[in-house]
């Protein structure tokens, strides 16, 4: 877990950003005990919630093969064989991996699996659908070498689906399941749980083969010189062989695609695009996402907390889709990979305060955040707990919605006052416009439906174990009435008091920006 300090990095940056003609982004040098974060989604406009793939580079453990995982599409990597030897686990290289960038969609790391072979790695999900292995290979000895280099693609705990598995030449054809539960606690009727999956070379394989016993088989037969073709034992590891000859001082590139698509689209056009990504630049992919960090504050850290700072500022943009489904605008998830049910269906008020750091990466993509819980905000002023592209949750007891700690209006001061002076003036005093009249409506709602004695103090209401977000496991929850949802609502709550004091004088200053 951060520190309280990187939270406070995180959540309270009040310095100002570089400007792109001063951005340096040194390498982070990262190796297996470092704190850098390497998991990896697609970039805001090349994503989508119903499919969507993501991955963690697995580089650091020395007993495992360097791979790409999932939680619930199992895992890809690749190996190396050279004059009989077997470079499988990351502990049999030369050089273990070191990464050297790593950003929301994209990781750069560098590795040498056997002496004088060097290897520049560049992995990056290019969207939702689809994500790409880059090597390049450096041949700096005064021999020539002749290199075998594999990629494998291992079953998820639910098993590969063999009834799609075909050979597309230059890469193998299969399926997995995804289970609805898993995607989210309200899996809407678009969703489709079977998918086509690709695992592809950038030429057509010399050897490729499937091994019903998984990687030990796969090891077994990659030991004894890969010849197979089979397809047909319904097998648990799939692996695409080519063999590469490298002239001294020659540098020699490989790549490898995994891709996906639902079952009901066909495996066709997945294999068309995949073939069309073996050619794309990911030098562009790279400048594309180490620009966002332009806006990024400077500040002056350690190589550890700069790690954890710039994975922090990667997760928050890795969590934000485009507008979708209902929502006309960016909302973002708790978690992409892996998929977390829970934190799956949209955006909560209390995970709204990453807002707060977010916006010097975004401002337009802040605003547009908060603006999903204007579009969902009810007539009475009620805004429902959870909002996203397919569903809305106001988890109701007794009849009583439930809405979430009243960190609106406070937000959305802070947001602006960050949009005002990187967006055009328009767009930032539109959005205070109606933040203004949104939190109002808000606050009246709280003021009227959350005080039942009417002494001036209120009370959660709804599924106030939730409305509190104090969660279950609090002592006076106890004493009121255990996993009775309702109880919080049984006491005057001095914290949401707090809250709305909060929000009101946010609304204030609000109404003085706008000569209210």
């Amino acid at each position: 877990m951060p520190s309280p300090r990187f939270l406070t990095l995180a959540l309270l940056i009040t310095v100002e950003a570089a400007s792109a003609q001063d951005l340096t982004l040194p390498p982070l040098d990262a190796g297996k005990s470092d704190p850098v974060f390497t998991t990896y989604a697609a970039p805001l406009e090349r994503s989508e919630y119903l499919v969507d793939e993501g991955y963690h580079l697995r580089f650091y453990d020395s007993n495992q093969a360097l791979a790409l995982t999932s939680d619930s599409a199992g895992s890809w990597g690749i190996g190396f064989t050279l004059d009989g030897m077997l470079a499988h686990a990351v502990g049999d290289f030369v050089r273990e991996p070191v990464v050297r960038q790593s950003f929301a969609n994209l990781a750069r790391f560098d590795f040498e699996p056997f002496h004088d072979l060097q290897v520049d790695a560049t992995f990056a999900v290019e969207s939702s659908r689809q994500s790409i292995l880059s090597l390049q290979i450096a041949n700096v000895s005064d021999r020539p070498k002749r290199l075998g280099i594999y990629a494998f693609a291992t079953a998820p705990d639910s098993g590969f689906d063999h009834a799609s598995l075909t050979s597309a030449g230059d890469g193998l054809v299969f399926g997995h399941r995804e289970p609805p539960e898993s995607w989210s606690e309200s899996p809407p009727p678009e969703y489709e749980e079977t998918f086509h999956d690709l695992l592809m070379l950038g030429a057509p394989a010399d050897a490729y083969g499937g091994y019903a016993t998984g990687l030990p088989a796969l090891l077994h037969e990659l030991n004894r010189g890969l010849v197979s073709g089979d397809l047909t034992s319904r097998p648990d590891a799939l692996v695409l062989m080519r063999d590469l000859s490298i002239a001294p001082g020659e540098v020699a590139s490989w790549r490898v695609v995994r891709a996906v698509t639902p079952r009901s689209q066909g495996s066709e056009p997945m294999v068309a695009a995949a073939r069309t990504l073996t050619g794309i630049s990911l030098t562009a992919l790279e400048r594309q996402a180490a620009d966002l960090l332009v806006n990024a504050p400077r500040l002056e850290l350690t190589a550890d907390e700069e790690m954890v700072y710039r994975g922090a500022l990667a997760l928050a943009r890795q969590s934000m889709l485009p507008a979708e489904g209902r929502l006309d605008h960016n909302y973002y998830v708790f978690s992409r990979e892996p998929t977390w049910s829970w934190g799956h269906d949209g955006q909560v008020f209390h995970e709204s305060l990453s807002m707060l750091a977010y916006v010097y990466l975004d401002p337009q993509s802040a605003m547009a955040s908060q603006r999903v819980f204007m579009q969902e905000q009810h007539e009475d002023g009620y805004i429902p707990y959870r909002a996203g592209p397919y569903v809305v949750r106001t988890f109701p007891v007794d009849g009583e919605r439930t809405t979430s700690a009243p960190f609106y209006s406070w937000t959305n001061w802070e947001v602006y006052r960050v949009a005002r002076t990187r967006v055009a003036e328009a767009a930032s005093r539109r959005f205070l416009v109606d933040a203004f009249q949104s939190g109002a409506d808000f606050v009246e709602f709280l003021l009227r439906e959350r005080d039942r004695d009417g002494d001036g103090l209120l009370e959660w209401g709804g599924h106030a174990v939730l409305e509190s977000v104090r969660d279950s496991l609090v002592p006076i929850w106890d004493l009121l009435g255990k996993d009775d949802p309702r109880a919080p609502s049984l006491v005057e709550a001095l914290d949401l008091n707090a809250m709305v004091v909060r929000e009101m004088r946010s609304l204030a200053l609000m109404a003085n920006a706008l000569g209210e």
